[in-house]
């Protein structure tokens, strides 16, 4: 096993590489064979496409794709059928300074889609799980069980796989890690040829955690990886600066970090004042609080959240690190008061839980919030990142090899911990599935006590087991991307769309006024055709003006938007929010009566009903063709 552990990176490569080869990857995009009524299409080999996944699927990936048929622009015409900036905003490959920050990226500009896919989806994962481990071999003591415990319980934590493709959840934490490592590796060597590779390795990872432009996870997660890395520093400061030249190299990695930033902020500067001035995101504000204290130990309810067990709330929205807390408050306690031995890191990093607690659970003054810019990190976005500290924090003091705990304590401090878990945990639970998750919960809790507190020779073997169910069962093992690009439907749009480049829309059927997403909405554009109410990340205002929008409309449009948009041939068009509810911040309801089409230039709508009956004096629907239960028709104006 360890001679397995030494050729870790090019076994690791070697993998990666094949994986890519045969478009291996775990994106939920095969629900799409379900929808179209082409279920043998699935991509899933093993697992389970998950529907509510939908920022992958619906979202994400069909923008990635979008941008073959764009040229791999900064700027795209396909995507909401209007110039948008897809570069900063969710990050998706073009050919630009901004993807030299993101290598994962890389594949969709040299290989086509499924092999595209498969690069960004097995690379992000493998190259996530070989730095975890060497972070925790710096800071676990070089043990290497515990090391490899860390690395499973960060790449395949809920947190993780719930969110991988999105919002630069990965690219956080992988690049916040090796930005950690490379300041390691710069104190700890006297050659400036290596110093000068590690700065410039510094700066490149600080580009790339800073262009992944999710704050809400970016400022948390910021503060452990600074703390961590001041702690090297403090612990080698008399090896930290030894010259002129550590100056030097100092204001080469602030340029080197600063020439990037600012090329994309003037590219993207209309970009970033629109999201500034929405409603959603940018009006998003939070001075922490509105959290009750049993939230910070849900964390046990994504154990079976694979398996589509109910925790009465949907595990993307609970996402977090399975982080067996109080345990290592717990047993970092017991060791203290045992042996009285004293850890500046571990110490440090509870400094930082409590503050993060206390954000959590009360609210923080406004100029407090701003100037820790914690502001940006709403409370609800905290979870992960206190669940993270807890994990380091167990496997910092595991790392020092603390005494067992005798029989007579372990059985205390099991009753303590497992009673305490279920306190916290069944309010939530619905009363019909009480029974299952007593027993789930109570067995999770025993295990994890015992292999912690006494059987550790056991612990990595359950910490592979607690991957495995909560984590590595998330997403599917699927291959290629025919489910997308495998049905007539598919053809049919491509054809059309490269021959003419009109706009879309993708009709949302009978339903009004609904708190669902239409799964079809950014469909088109995978094929090249600009559709108008694709994903749109930000409010295009020229589109909207002919409407003579009131005020309160502008509000609803003013977002990052879900538009479903239900075509009317006898209701004025109007604009709304699902059931009048603002808090439902991500979604826009749109009743378009069909004589406005021309308003928004629609030379196509894609829907599952029949709209020929729908027409008026000034516009008719005509059928083009129907394929896996949708029909695309053509609006032809009088």
């Amino acid at each position: 096993m360890y001679k397995i552990f030494s050729h870790r990176w090019t076994i690791g490569i070697i993998v990666w590489i094949l994986l890519v080869i045969f478009q291996i990857h775990g994106s939920s995009i095969g629900f799409y064979a379900h929808i179209l009524q082409a279920p043998d299409l699935d991509t899933a080999l093993i697992g389970t496409n998950h529907s509510f996944q939908l920022d992958e699927w619906a979202v994400f990936t069909p923008l990635a794709f979008s941008q073959y048929f764009d040229g791999f622009s900064y700027f795209s015409h396909v995507s909401r059928a209007a110039v948008t900036d897809v570069a900063l905003v969710y990050g998706q490959p073009c050919w630009d300074m901004i993807t030299v920050f993101r290598p994962f990226l890389w594949g969709y500009l040299f290989l086509p889609a499924g092999n595209g896919l498969s690069f960004f989806w097995t690379g992000r994962l493998i190259f996530l799980f070989l730095i975890s481990y060497e972070f925790g071999m710096l800071f676990f003591q070089q043990d290497k069980k515990i090391s490899l415990s860390y690395a499973l319980l960060t790449a395949f934590s809920p947190m993780v796989q719930w969110w991988f493709s999105i919002n630069g959840f990965v690219e956080t934490l992988l690049w916040g890690q090796l930005g950690v490592l490379a300041v390691n590796g710069y104190i700890h060597t006297s050659l400036y040829k290596k110093r000068i590779l590690y700065m410039l390795g510094l700066a490149y990872v600080m580009v790339a955690y800073a262009v992944s432009f999710y704050p809400a996870w970016q400022v948390s997660f910021a503060y452990v990886f600074l703390l961590m890395a001041g702690w090297i520093i403090y612990k080698n400061r008399k090896n930290t600066y030894r010259t002129y030249k550590d100056i030097f190299l100092g204001i080469i990695l602030i340029c080197l970090t600063a020439l990037p930033i600012v090329h994309v902020l003037f590219k993207s500067w209309d970009t970033i004042l629109a999201f500034a001035n929405s409603i959603y995101p940018g009006q998003r504000r939070d001075l922490g609080g509105g959290f009750s204290f049993d939230w910070l130990f849900h964390y046990i309810l994504l154990y079976m959240a694979p398996f589509g067990w109910d925790m009465g709330y949907a595990p993307t929205g609970a996402a977090t690190f399975i982080s067996f807390a109080p345990m290592g408050i717990m047993l970092a306690g017991w060791n203290y008061c045992k042996t009285h031995f004293r850890d500046s890191l571990t110490g440090t990093l509870i400094i930082l839980l409590v503050v993060y607690i206390t954000h959590f659970l009360y609210p923080w003054p406004n100029f407090l919030a701003r100037v820790t810019l914690l502001a940006f990190s709403p409370a609800a976005r905290m979870i992960p990142a206190i669940d993270f500290l807890q994990v380091l924090i167990l496997l910092r003091v595991l790392s020092f090899r603390p005494i067992a705990c005798s029989k007579k304590t372990t059985a205390c401090m099991t009753v303590l911990f497992t009673g305490f878990e279920l306190w916290m945990v069944l309010p939530v639970i619905k009363p019909e599935h009480a029974a299952l998750w007593i027993i789930v919960v109570s067995m999770f809790s025993v295990c994890a006590a015992l292999y912690i507190l006494r059987l550790r020779h056991g612990l990595v073997l359950f910490i592979v087991l607690t991957a495995f169910v909560s984590g590595m069962a998330v997403n599917p093992v699927a291959r290629g991307v025919q489910s997308v690009y495998g049905t007539h439907l598919a053809r049919e749009i491509t054809e059309i769309a490269a021959q003419d480049k009109g706009y879309w829309i993708v009709d949302n059927g009978d339903t009004w006024n609904t708190e669902h997403i239409n799964y079809m909405n950014s469909y088109p554009i995978m094929f090249g055709a600009p559709t108008i109410n694709s994903v749109n990340l930000y409010v295009y205002w020229p589109r909207w003006e002919p409407f003579g929008l009131t005020e309160k409309e502008r509000s609803i449009l003013n977002r990052y938007a879900h538009m479903n948009i239900t075509l009317d041939n006898t209701k004025p068009t109007k604009f709304q929010n699902p059931k009048g509810n603002s808090i439902i911040a991500d979604i826009v309801n749109i009743r378009l009566n069909i004589g406005d089409l021309k308003k928004l230039n629609v030379s196509y709508v894609l829907s599952n009903r029949d709209l020929s009956v729908m027409h008026n004096d000034t516009v008719v629907l005509v059928p083009l063709d129907a394929a896996n239960g949708y029909t695309v028709y053509h609006v032809e104006y009088k």
